[in-house]
């Protein structure tokens, strides 16, 4: 008695894919049966129509007549079925319905290859990202596979050199944080450890390189450094490690972004605590130059903001003070003669009683002040005061309004 999940027997649509996958040299399987198990006939769980076979990958492919799998039924019994295939290591399952077959062929046929050629690449990229031959090193650093790297570690390097500057506060201890977080991240993804293999490479100066890099890994048989510094002027690199382009150097800056460097295969990639782009500088990966003068100006109207918030912050506990309007009377614009003063506080009582918003609490002085400069200022331009003193004298003129 035959388990009846196990076929023999090709349906039509089926020997015309056949006659098509032999006439087209894809090598497979007809009526393959998948085991929940030991391969017993009972523990049969479903016959593939065909099992396709890459070099590397393998891919089921199933026909599909409109009789059988036309219902909402039938296409949920299909996803259960691709699923649990795919979890017995198959990369896919294509399926093709009968006009597919009947009419386009050779459009299946070409998305099978399709799918073979893009699973292959997958799988073989893997196999070469993790292994590491010393005697097949290329005599300089693909650029393809610099990017493949940059992909894959860049993330994980920001994302640790962010954690670096919130979680250790003592600056000297933030370079050995880095090092060790990216050394652990880097061989967890598998890379090959290759600190011990200086003595195998060719060039004779590479023992003395160790002294140079903080960590050293292999991927797709390219040897890769990675040097932390907090700023370029930090990095100290031999010549010979600069210029030679059998090693990729991946220099991770965590205080000060530079794209100063000179040398063949490396990466400079940006791990500071700002939304730049990761990479400051490479001759391998792309990038987009950045405008250092730019990044300092927005550093600094960064900081302008946050001594702004914490000056409001300053005023707010003033304003509560016993003795805030007392004090004031002698302290805005001690430096402007009586006349000029008294034009300023008529034009700064006037200026808040223009609209009702300037008299509630939640809008800050400071704020005011800026308003009343722009509006006003024009008129007192030649006159030395400052926006301190605009500003106290607007809240202790609220203060006075308000009661």
């Amino acid at each position: 008695m035959m388990n009846p999940k196990i076929r023999n027997e090709n349906s039509p649509l089926e020997e015309l894919m056949e006659a098509a996958l032999n006439e087209a040299n894809i090598k497979f399987r007809a009526q393959y049966t998948v085991y929940d198990g030991n391969k017993d006939k009972w523990n049969a769980k479903y016959t593939l129509d065909f099992l396709i076979y890459g070099e590397f990958c393998k891919i089921a492919v199933e026909c599909d007549g409109n009789t059988y799998h036309d219902s909402s039924e039938a296409r949920e019994r299909d996803l259960r079925r691709d699923l649990w295939v795919k979890q017995l290591a198959f990369d896919d399952t294509l399926r093709f319905n009968t006009e597919q077959i009947k009419y386009n062929l050779d459009g299946c046929i070409k998305q099978i290859k399709n799918t073979i050629q893009a699973y292959d690449k997958i799988k073989y990229d893997k196999e070469k990202k993790f292994v590491f031959d010393i005697t097949k090193i290329p005599s300089c650093v693909p650029k393809q596979d610099a990017e493949y790297i940059y992909k894959d570690l860049s993330k994980v390097i920001q994302h640790i050199c962010n954690n670096a500057h919130t979680e250790v506060k003592i600056t000297n201890r933030k370079k050995p944080f880095i090092v060790n977080a990216v050394r652990k991240s880097i061989f967890e993804s598998g890379y090959a450890e290759i600190n011990n293999t200086f003595v195998h490479f060719d060039s004779p100066q590479l023992e003395t390189y160790k002294n140079h890099i903080d960590i050293l890994f292999g991927a797709y048989n390219i040897p890769c450094s990675v040097i932390v510094a907090s700023r370029m002027q930090e990095v100290e690199i031999p010549k010979e490690l600069a210029n030679d382009p059998t090693i990729l150097k991946i220099i991770i800056l965590y205080v000060t972004p530079s794209k100063l460097f000179k040398g063949k295969s490396f990466i400079i990639l940006n791990g500071t605590t700002s939304n730049n782009n990761k990479v400051i500088h490479s001759d391998l990966v792309d990038y987009y130059e950045q405008d250092f003068d730019a990044i300092k100006c927005e550093e600094l109207i960064n900081e302008a903001e946050r001594l702004e918030r914490k000056l409001k912050q300053v005023y707010k506990k003033l304003y509560v003070l016993n003795h805030f309007r007392n004090s004031l009377v002698r302290k805005p614009f001690s430096t402007v003669d009586k006349v000029m003063y008294e034009k300023i506080l008529i034009s700064i009582k006037q200026f808040l009683l223009s609209k009702d918003l300037y008299l509630n609490e939640d809008v800050e002085a400071l704020d005011i002040a800026v308003d009343w400069i722009k509006s006003e200022g024009i008129y007192f331009k030649n006159v030395p005061y400052t926006v301190h003193d605009v500003t106290l004298t607007i809240q202790h003129f609220r203060n006075k309004m308000v009661k």
